[in-house]
């Protein structure tokens, strides 16, 4: 088997390398003091089509392939690591959500925009008592009139202070266990949700936050499939982003040993 890069892939690296030390390292260090992440870079990634790179070409994704999006990330990571798990997050595991399972509503209200870097999407899955055990959550959707109320506290949330939409899973049917799952899309400013920042010692200039959400009214229309199989479409979106954790991981690496 042969593991070299094609000369397209070769000359896709040495421009995302570019672009990271020109655009990205200047605003780090300003980032990480303030712990805030830059918010204007995501438009301007969008506009070179470093938003979604393995997305569909319809709904504004570069339509290339996984591969191109570990190049991204480490050359990314090799100049912040918390910059590359925003990133993560916006250009990876929201629109694959979005584009894997949405309606064509959600995609056109949510995932454009969010390709567009117009919108900033979060992922609203962990919590205090439930991290890698994502079935044990205790998030809970209950039906009411034409939509659902949210109850519950999500935790560690990249992009929580920041997003303008939260992709939120919940319990509709706990008797179901991991098949009385669904994904909510909820939007900043709905009632009885609020956001809380985190402080870190590390990732500063990735905003992370704690969300709670009492009584979060949640119409229908903006509940992704609605099936109770939220559990299993996280999941897919989660394969996806732990081949990328492991490109993030080589690129701190590189930069590490290029530092020593």
């Amino acid at each position: 088997m042969d593991f070299a890069l094609s000369g397209e892939q070769r000359l896709f690296r040495d421009v995302v390398r570019q672009y990271c030390e020109r655009n990205v390292q200047p605003l780090v260090r300003e980032a990480e003091h303030r712990q805030e992440f830059p918010r204007e870079l995501f438009r301007a990634m969008a506009d070179l089509g470093f938003l979604g790179i393995s997305g569909p070409l319809e709904y504004g994704g570069a339509g290339q392939g996984k591969l191109e999006e570990c190049l991204f990330i480490e050359e990314l990571a090799r100049v912040s690591g918390g910059i590359a798990s925003a990133w993560m997050v916006q250009g990876c595991v929201v629109p694959a959500v979005l584009w894997g399972f949405g309606t064509e509503y959600q995609k056109s209200t949510y995932l454009v925009p969010a390709m567009r870097g117009e919108k900033i999407g979060a992922l609203g899955v962990t919590e205090p008592d439930a991290g890698n055990d994502v079935k044990g959550i205790q998030t809970v959707a209950i039906p009411d009139g034409d939509g659902f109320r949210l109850n519950g506290t999500k935790t560690f949330i990249t992009l929580g202070t920041i997003s303008d939409f939260v992709l939120v899973l919940a319990y509709t049917d706990r008797a179901r266990g991991i098949d009385g799952m669904d994904v909510f899309i909820v939007e900043q400013g709905t009632p009885g949700f609020t956001s809380a920042k985190l402080p870190k010692h590390a990732y500063r200039s990735s905003d992370t936050a704690t969300l709670t959400f009492e009584d979060s009214y949640v119409p229908r229309e903006r509940v992704l499939g609605g099936d109770g199989q939220g559990f299993r479409k996280i999941m897919k979106a989660f394969v996806g982003e732990r081949v990328l954790v492991a490109a993030r991981s080589v690129g701190i690496a590189r930069a590490a040993l290029e530092a020593s």
